[in-house]
């Protein structure tokens, strides 16, 4: 315990397990890799991991069971009915807005309530993410009704939970995979998100499980697809999508043909999805100016003077204090500052923020939903990552095992030798 606390680095060290000595090699005979995985128990022996799959699982059961429908949930719900009668529509969106607390309604909800033609009306406004619609059209015909946006929300929360593990289990122990994991997840904007009744935390899990595959996997090709997949949740994801695609063709590991076929395929997916959308000035002006109650009959300009006059009262308000972005901005500076640099790595969590930049000025409201993905979890993850690599760097030592002082180095090596003697005899 003295030597411990006498020596910071050592706990830190004492945090990670200690690498495992790989294989022999021909062309590497000391047998020595980059970034060697750890070594752990099985996931039902792991009492660590054990604890924060329960504590995700109860997470997203009281998400399901008290969920917050917010008002999107109202139109996602009419659009599971593959009808065009604006009154059925209306009736389903009805049922599902009983549900939503009383927030006070407007001149716009009451035309809502009232109006069933001006309701369909809204509807291109949220079927520009089709792959949500269909995966609530499922879980709704399965018998799951009003509370199918709270399960998928449910469910994509697990899922994530369970990639933040798989991500930090390889260069941490399993308490220190467990409690960095359970900070994440226990953001509280994520856990606002996660009682909604929309696409975002879906997307979230799109962004992130794409990134952690292309950043574990041997084969980026598979972390670029199911970012593609995720512009069928929230097409304005394609602005990550390809900048990934560039940084990975300029760090080598896709040739141009196939980064020019990627960039093709989600501008393609992109112009599909919002062939029946709205433009953007009328989403512009729905957004920021004044909530329209029959879009398809009006016809919007936004001049340059209101762009700037809206980008200015949303910056105003963003700089006067915002936690997340504050978050973000230092990791990517702990990142490149502090961590080596390696490669896809570094390069991906400074397009996180870029991809938000880009994102805001095109949409210029800030909500934690839009951007918690990039601006919060693959910074973060990246830097933690990138950590646990550098603690794990100083027990292997040129090309050997440095064993002199450090006892979990010393237990590693009995181990091996163990183990090569039993296969010796």
């Amino acid at each position: 315990m003295i030597s411990i606390i006498g020596n910071p680095l050592r706990f830190f060290q004492s945090c990670g397990t200690p690498p495992q000595m790989p294989p022999q090699h021909p062309a590497d005979p000391a047998g020595v890799r980059d970034n060697t995985p750890q070594v752990h128990t099985a996931f039902w022996r792991d009492k660590c991991t054990i604890s924060y799959i329960l504590l995700l699982t109860m997470i997203a059961c009281a998400a399901i069971a008290w969920p917050k429908c917010n008002y999107d949930g109202v139109f996602y719900t009419a659009l599971t009915y593959r009808t065009s009668d604006a009154k059925v529509l209306h009736d389903a969106g009805m049922q599902f807005y009983q549900r939503q607390p009383d927030d006070g309604v407007g001149p716009y909800r009451e035309d809502m309530l009232q109006n069933p033609y001006h309701f369909k009306e809204q509807l291109p406004f949220y079927s520009v993410k089709p792959l949500y619609v269909f995966v609530l059209t499922l879980a709704r015909r399965s018998g799951i009704g009003w509370r199918s946006g709270a399960f998928i929300s449910g469910v994509c929360y697990l899922l994530l939970g369970w990639i933040v593990l798989l991500w930090l289990r390889k260069y941490y122990s399993s308490l220190a995979t467990g409690t960095l994991a359970s900070i994440m997840m226990l953001n509280p904007s994520l856990l606002q998100i996660t009682r909604w009744t929309s696409p975002d935390i879906m997307a979230i899990l799109a962004t992130v499980a794409g990134t952690y595959v292309i950043l574990e996997n041997e084969m980026p090709i598979r972390g670029i697809m199911i970012l593609a997949v995720g512009i069928w949740i929230r097409p304005e994801t394609i602005i990550y999508t390809g900048l990934v695609v560039c940084a990975v063709y300029l760090n080598g590991r896709l040739r141009i043909l196939g980064a020019v076929a990627f960039l093709a395929l989600a501008l393609g997916s992109y112009l599909y999805i919002t062939r029946n959308g709205y433009s953007y000035s009328t989403l512009f002006y729905h957004t920021f100016i004044e909530e329209l109650t029959a879009p398809a009959e009006v016809k919007v300009i936004v001049t340059k003077s209101t762009y700037l006059t809206v980008l200015k009262h949303s910056v105003q308000s963003l700089c006067q204090g915002n936690p997340t972005l504050c978050l973000s901005f230092l990791a990517c500076a702990i990142n490149y500052v502090i961590m080596p640099k390696q490669g896809l790595y570094a390069l991906l969590s400074v397009l996180g923020i870029v991809s938000s930049i880009i994102l805001y000025v095109a949409h210029p409201h800030f909500e934690p939903r839009y951007y918690l993905s990039q601006l919060v979890f693959i910074p973060v993850l990246v830097v933690l990552v990138q950590a646990g690599k550098m603690l794990n760097e100083p027990l292997v030592t040129g090309r050997r095992l440095e064993t002199s002082g450090n006892p979990i180095a010393l237990e590693v090596r009995h181990d091996i030798n163990h183990v090569h003697g039993r296969v010796a005899n």
